[in-house]
């Protein structure tokens, strides 16, 4: 079935790049820098809250002598930085990559990450040149748990939900798309923890890996 897709949308952080232990380490790392030790739950507390939140935990709760536009602009700098000259490239996806190519397969980066950050790690690690666009979510004014960000990218590479293929590692957006009627395939990666008994209603194909050389998908 990917087979015959002629369009593809791949998510950026976890899917493309191994980049989300600098995501899930930030908020320790920077505590630590500033001279705060950070509780052993310090993940748990903010996995399901925004940067804004976040920092008005470290504010309220933790003590940290700042203020919020600050610990922003910190955070924000630390995560360009990581972009710029660590993040890596997920094995195997520079050669999926030119095999999509060369079959003539148009794709994009759909991503909650913004662009400004994003861009230099993509141009480092040379993917850049196979996507036509990057979207983010802020420049979209749409989140991934609405389908209209698939939408709007499908759209602009000249596709539809019915041959356009979605590439997704967290289980809220494959769910999204694939329940929006997209031929979907999820990437394994070890910060988006996902259930077996999930999967029959996440994505049609879930992959641990980016194919071999030669190997067929």
């Amino acid at each position: 079935m990917i087979e015959q897709m002629k369009y593809a949308i791949f998510d950026m952080d976890g899917t493309l790049l191994d980049s989300m232990k600098y995501w899930r380490n930030l908020g320790r790392n920077y505590l630590i820098a500033n001279g705060i030790t950070p509780p052993d739950d310090l993940e748990k507390h903010l996995e399901a809250q925004t940067l804004e939140q976040a920092a008005a935990y470290f504010i309220e709760e933790l003590g940290l002598k700042k203020t919020v536009p600050v610990i922003l602009q910190e955070l924000d700098e630390q995560m360009a930085k990581n972009y710029r000259e660590d993040v890596s490239c997920k094995k195997g996806a520079r050669e999926y990559l030119k095999f999509l190519k060369e079959k003539g397969v148009r794709m994009c980066v759909a991503s909650a990450t913004p662009a400004r950050l994003a861009m230099p790690a993509l141009t480092r690690l040379g993917l850049d040149g196979y996507f036509e666009f990057f979207l983010d979510t802020l420049e979209a004014g749409l989140s991934k748990r609405n389908p209209e960000i698939y939408d709007l990218s499908a759209a602009r590479l000249g596709g539809n939900r019915e041959n356009t293929v979605v590439f997704e590692d967290a289980a809220y957006a494959m769910r999204c798309a694939f329940q929006a009627g997209y031929y979907t395939v999820g990437i394994r990666d070890e910060y988006a923890k996902i259930l077996p008994e999930e999967l029959p209603g996440l994505c049609q194909e879930y992959w641990e890996s980016y194919p071999e050389e030669g190997e067929k998908r």
